[in-house]
């Protein structure tokens, strides 16, 4: 099914998709946002009463909101209001929710933002619609909006996470996968730029927004290697609904920083292979002031957890998770060198850029000159978390990068 769904998924112009989707954002006014919280969720939006703030992001339009009680009480949320294009299709934007619901059954103590009850005419929903919102492109149009409940502590960008922090995030990353062992819906099998079976797309419609040759030859590189080497072993790989993002950003701290609290932002949920998740988290993980001192020390105890948490990756998994790393920093380069074109302005474009592109360089430069190697520190890995002992992930590192 996987493969029908990206064989007609190349025949779409998605460098014209992507132009539309960025003209699509919602750009909403101050007036349009109080009135969205007033009317569907009977929100106080005095000034006296309410913060809001509007928050980076990439496609759709967020905000913090903050609400003051008469007692001093206060409570968070986040207000999302989802791309046009998005709310054209309600079915996946409910599967999200059902996604959510499903995590939180399955382990409370990791927290996932959970939307909130609509509190005017459809009390059994949670998903709101306005017409006339404001787009990027000039005109308006029918948006799909969410409150959800806040997920309090700080995201992870920007410190220093240790190899016991970047455990937990795979401790994470594999409760989702339990979590959703079961779960299916249709709406998640999707053409979806991120998704890295789905590589051939962004590397054929954007690799020209690189201007970098010599970078542009690494991401070909990885490319060659993802059709020639990957996509055969891929038959044999299990597939499930992911959370397909798992960075620096989306990770929530507890107070002490030192903790996993939770995870948020699941919009880019796919149905895709179950390895590429923490391939993603691993990718993402080098990019930390940590993960740049010690990339492979930083992956190790991110899979380590993982692997102590889910279970053992298939061989075919183990061989291609490298490969699959480089391939996520690639899309991230990929779409970051179009989106920073068409909106040079947006800080959050260029979050992971240049981290990116370096890490690329490293792990793409250490998997040709020593596969093998990388190949017996991940089985290692997977030995040491299997069996809860043995040498730590550093000196199991040693050497190599």
């Amino acid at each position: 099914m996987l493969n029908v769904l990206y064989h007609s998924a190349g025949q779409m112009d998605l460098l014209q998709s992507q132009e539309f989707r960025q003209q699509r954002k919602p750009n909403p006014s101050d007036i349009f946002v109080s009135e969205v919280l007033r009317d569907h969720w009977k929100l106080d939006v005095d000034p006296q009463s309410i913060c809001i703030e509007r928050l980076d992001s990439y496609d759709d339009a967020n905000y913090k909101v903050r609400t003051i009680q008469k007692s001093g009480d206060t409570e968070t949320f986040l207000l999302k209001i989802y791309n046009n294009c998005d709310s054209e299709k309600p079915d996946f934007l409910i599967g999200l929710s059902l996604m959510l619901m499903k995590i939180t059954e399955y382990d409370s103590s990791l927290k996932v933002p959970l939307p909130v009850r609509l509190k005017d005419v459809s009390p059994d929903s949670d998903l709101a619609f306005r017409d006339n919102c404001d787009l990027m492109d000039g005109t308006s149009g029918r948006v799909a909006i969410r409150l959800f409940k806040w997920v309090h502590g700080n995201v992870l960008t920007g410190r220093m996470a240790t190899p016991t922090l970047e455990a937990q995030i795979g401790t994470a990353i594999g409760k989702i996968f339990l979590s959703l062992q079961s779960f299916s819906a249709p709406c998640f099998q999707r053409v979806h730029l991120w998704d890295l079976a789905q590589f051939d797309l962004s590397y054929h419609s954007l690799l020209s927004f690189v201007g970098d040759e010599a970078l542009r030859g690494v991401v070909s590189a990885v490319h060659r290697h993802f059709r020639a080497r990957v996509l055969p072993l891929s038959k044999e790989f299990p597939t499930a609904v992911i959370m397909a993002d798992c960075n620096d950003a989306n990770i929530i701290l507890h107070p002490d920083d030192q903790t996993v609290g939770g995870l948020i932002d699941f919009s880019d949920a796919v149905l895709t292979w179950a390895v590429n998740d923490v391939a993603i988290a691993m990718a993402y993980c080098t990019l930390t002031p940590h993960g740049t001192l010690q990339p492979l020390v930083a992956m190790g105890a991110l899979l380590s957890g993982y692997l102590a948490t889910r279970g053992s990756l298939l061989p075919c998994e183990l061989q291609s998770l490298l490969p699959l790393v480089c391939v996520r920093l690639s899309i991230s380069i990929l779409v970051g060198a179009f989106s920073v074109a068409r909106e040079p302005s947006n800080l959050y474009l260029g979050l992971h850029a240049q981290p990116a592109r370096d890490m690329l360089r490293r792990l793409w430069g250490l998997w040709a000159a020593d596969e093998a190697g990388v190949l017996r520190f991940f089985e290692a890995v997977s030995e040491r978390a299997q069996r809860g002992t043995g040498r730590t992930i550093e000196e199991l590192a040693e050497g190599l990068l």
